[in-house]
């Protein structure tokens, strides 16, 4: 898919969403768009090393269009680190769905909603199912020892 071929999707997405509102929450995410937005974060995090510009293009875009939404305005004025703030809440969000997708973690607590996806004041916690658990320890198991000697 070309680039404003992604971006027309997005926006197509929400726009013919039963709840245009609620569209861009993170479990009401077709997985195709969930996808899309997590290597558009991967791309992002290279980009930044690099400090090249247009990184996170989509996800920019998922944020905007989803204050537009919750602030019932087409228009939105929103600061360059109130946005950064946004960018990064959201983006822990959809890692977090897609964990949950996975059956990773369970539990992902509070709920998330219009009211609060990009309020960092709340902590988000969850339970590893076994599965992550599982994950957690071959993990741990795979990190070196350094202390010993």
């Amino acid at each position: 898919m070309q680039q404003d071929e992604i971006s027309q999707t997005i926006i197509s997405y929400v726009q013919q969403h039963q709840r245009p509102d609620l569209a861009l929450i993170p479990e009401h995410l077709t997985q195709g768009i969930l996808d899309l937005l997590i290597e558009d974060t991967k791309h992002m995090a290279e980009k930044a090393l690099e400090h090249k510009p247009n990184a996170g293009r989509y996800v920019t875009l998922a944020v905007l269009l989803l204050r537009a939404q919750i602030s019932g305005n087409k228009r939105v004025d929103v600061s360059e680190s109130d946005l950064k703030k946004n960018i990064s809440r959201y983006t822990q969000l959809i890692y977090l769905e897609n964990l949950q997708r996975q059956g990773v973690i369970k539990n992902l607590a509070p709920e998330i909603g219009g009211h609060n996806i990009l309020e960092n004041s709340e902590t988000m916690s969850f339970d590893l199912t076994e599965l992550g658990k599982r994950l957690n320890k071959e993990n741990l198991q795979s990190v070196p020892d350094f202390n010993q000697g």
